[in-house]
């Protein structure tokens, strides 16, 4: 019988040598301990399914032979065993010996690939520990039996606080080979900001026995917690082809910051600076304090300290900031500018507070430090023969002053200066249809560019009015003014004279409309804008809003007609020479125009709601658009407000602090309007 079988086919014996080669890992042995072979089988198999690993040892006495399993993995269960049995094994040969195997039966309840091994092999005073198995447990979906991925959450092993800046990752982990997935999705969680970021974490590789395992990031966020308690990462689930994996929730512990930094609730490690421009100056000039948080940590979520500023008008205040993400939380910086104006000479501090941060990993609070600057504010040099003193106001009329540049509605309301746009395209189409008609193309140019020019006429002298305001004829000053100013409304140096005649005749609040409207006939009139701040904090109005936008649409319409006869110009040198760098040129000119017409309707839409002034002295906000309503918050007069709708002659408006609510239309005077211009009812004396 052996005979025929060797002539048939391949003997059993070769065919469990075979198996064992093929699936299993080398053995090892000592010089005394029999060979061993193993078997997993089957492998990989569904979830809830059975397994056996099975030992060949080339050893006769089974009763000799003794097993110890190892430590089982999460998801494997031991079903059956071990059981050590006799076998006989045929040879090469053909002849048959005797052999023990020991047989293990397990069973898997848990998808995903599981690391089993280690089984401690015993022959009297002998031992082996055997090689390690992958265990790979799926799910059948359409007859196809499907490994699933293992993404998990990894959150940072520290305490974490309110507003600290922690870099989570899913990853996938226990893959065989690295791969790029096709798409995570997760949803944002409850009590915390959550941004996705580029470029943390890394791919990690476990190795046990000759298995390699890749733990593979696929996707990496920032969480920002807002609140304390229990705060859950959803399941999140990660996808690749046709195999997908879903995440556990992961629960973290948000804990309260200390009260030591609870007003920055900066958390991290970070240098600390202030700065000034100068500390002399004269009033009414500009100073420039800028503070400075550098380093690594929740730059996103931070409040840098206020200055405490004396004896200046903060102008304005802009936080701006540069950080990226990193493993340790957003490492950059965040700076405030605060924009200063001496109010009056002397000798003023500027503090700049120190700032507690949080160290998460050690908790412990740092101190940074501020700074104190002392500035030296002097009196403004005399302007026109007049000395400025304290409490008297630091402007005055200037002889020769005119009108600003881009003030008024000079170009862009007119239809007519949209013509401005097509001299350059018109020259290029005629040099196109009479390039070979020379004389032609000279009569047609002449005409053309005869009809582009236009004279202005020159500007009324305000010197009369002038003299008349510095000598303290403010009666006749101000009816020089109202005659110019009825006449040229656009005249924003007139009417910021007029508002300081005003001011000298005692009409502190009809000034300081002036003062708003020449802002808004010129927003690049930084006097008149420090004339409106001046005229608040002297009065103890409250500071409204300012007049804006900060730039006339007349500047961006200038920039329109200059890009495209520009890029008219470029395009008509590469018609006549015929180089390709002129056509690169005209096509960087023509796209420059659509940024100039997105800032010209931008800046003209902005002007068509321009704030307005608190114009009674007694003026109350209520809830409701009714005069029934009952007064709810007291508005001083000229304090300026953002109006919001209209309704029933009532106007909701928007304070400088934020409050909402409505007020009489009666009650307001917007910027684009001037008071001489109203009944003489409406005026407070």
């Amino acid at each position: 019988m052996g005979n025929r079988n060797n002539r048939n086919g391949i003997s059993a014996g070769l065919v469990i040598l075979i198996t064992a080669l093929l699936f299993c890992p080398a053995p090892v042995f000592s010089a005394d301990f029999p060979a061993v072979m193993e078997e997993i089988s089957p492998n990989p198999l569904g979830r809830g399914q059975r397994f056996s690993i099975t030992f060949t040892l080339d050893f006769e006495d089974s009763e000799a032979v003794q097993t110890e399993l190892p430590a089982l993995p999460e998801g494997i269960q031991l079903y059956r065993g071990p059981i050590i049995r006799p076998v006989w094994v045929q040879s090469e040969t053909g002849g048959y010996r005797k052999n023990v195997t020991v047989t293990t039966t397990f069973q898997a309840n848990r998808e995903g690939r599981t690391i089993l091994g280690g089984f401690l092999l015993k022959i009297g005073d002998e031992e082996y520990r055997t090689g390690y198995h992958l265990v790979r447990v799926g799910s059948w979906i359409n007859r196809q039996l499907v490994i699933p991925y293992e993404p998990v959450w990894i959150v940072p092993e520290v305490p974490i606080y309110i507003g600290q800046a922690v870099p989570v990752v899913l990853a996938v982990q226990n893959m065989e080979e690295v791969a790029l997935f096709d798409g995570v999705l997760v949803d944002q969680p409850a009590g915390a900001m959550f941004e996705r970021i580029p470029g943390i974490g890394s791919i990690e590789s476990y190795t046990t026995g000759d298995i390699t395992l890749y733990h593979i990031p696929v996707s990496s966020f920032m969480l920002t917690p807002s609140r304390e308690g229990t705060l859950v990462l959803p399941a999140a689930e990660v996808r690749f082809g046709d195999v997908t994996g879903k995440s556990s929730a992961a629960r973290i512990n948000v804990l309260p910051p200390p009260e030591e930094i609870r007003s920055s609730g900066a958390i991290g490690s970070f240098t600390y600076t202030a700065n000034m421009d100068a500390q002399e100056a004269l009033v009414g000039d500009e100073l420039v304090l800028t503070t400075r948080l550098t380093g690594t940590g929740n730059l996103n979520y931070l409040e840098l300290p206020a200055p405490q500023v004396e004896g200046m008008t903060v102008l304005s205040r802009d936080d701006t900031g540069d950080f990226t993400a990193t493993e340790a939380g957003y490492r950059g910086y965040r700076e405030v500018t605060l924009t200063l104006v001496p109010e009056k000479p002397g000798q003023f501090r500027i503090d700049v507070p120190g700032l507690r941060t949080l160290d998460p990993a050690g908790g412990l609070v740092r101190f940074l430090p501020g700074k104190r600057f002392s500035v030296s504010v002097a009196a403004a040099e005399k302007e026109d023969g007049v000395d400025q003193e304290k409490g008297v106001l630091p402007f005055y009329p200037k002889e020769g002053e005119r009108r600003r540049f881009f003030a008024g509605s000079v170009f862009y309301t007119h239809p007519w200066w949209y013509a401005a746009l097509t001299p350059g395209p018109l020259v290029l189409l005629v040099v196109f249809l009479t390039r070979k008609k020379k004389k032609t193309l000279l009569v047609l140019l002449i005409l053309l560019l005869s009809g582009c020019a236009r004279e202005e006429s020159a500007q009324s002298a305000l010197d009369d009015a002038v003299e008349a305001c510095i000598e303290g004829s403010h009666d006749k000053a101000l009816a020089l003014y109202e005659n110019h100013i009825a006449d040229h409304c656009d005249d924003a140096a007139a009417i910021f004279q007029y508002a300081l005649c005003l001011y000298h005749h005692g009409q502190t609040l009809d000034a300081l409309q002036a003062a708003r409207n020449a802002v808004f006939t010129a927003p690049l009139y930084l006097r008149a804008r420090s004339l409106v701040l001046w005229i608040e904090k002297e009065h103890a109005i409250p500071g409204g809003v300012m007049p804006y936008p900060l730039y006339h649409p007349d500047l961006f319409f200038l920039f329109l007609v200059a890009a495209v006869n520009a890029a008219a110009l470029g395009a008509l040198f590469r018609l006549i020479r015929g180089k390709g760098v002129y056509t690169i040129l005209a096509i960087l000119l023509f796209s420059l125009a659509f940024p100039a017409t997105g800032f010209l309707l931008h800046s003209a839409r902005e002007r068509l709601n321009p704030p307005a002034l608190v114009y009674e002295q007694e003026a109350y906000l209520t809830k409701i658009p009714s005069s029934v309503a009952t007064p709810w918050f007291p508005l001083s007069a000229g304090t300026a407000v953002k109006v919001l709708q209209e309704a029933s002659g009532y106007c909701l408006v928007r304070c400088g602090n934020g409050t909402e609510g409505w007020i009489p239309k009666t009650a307001l005077l917007s910027d684009n309007d001037l008071v001489f211009l109203l009944d003489g009812e409406n005026r407070i004396e």
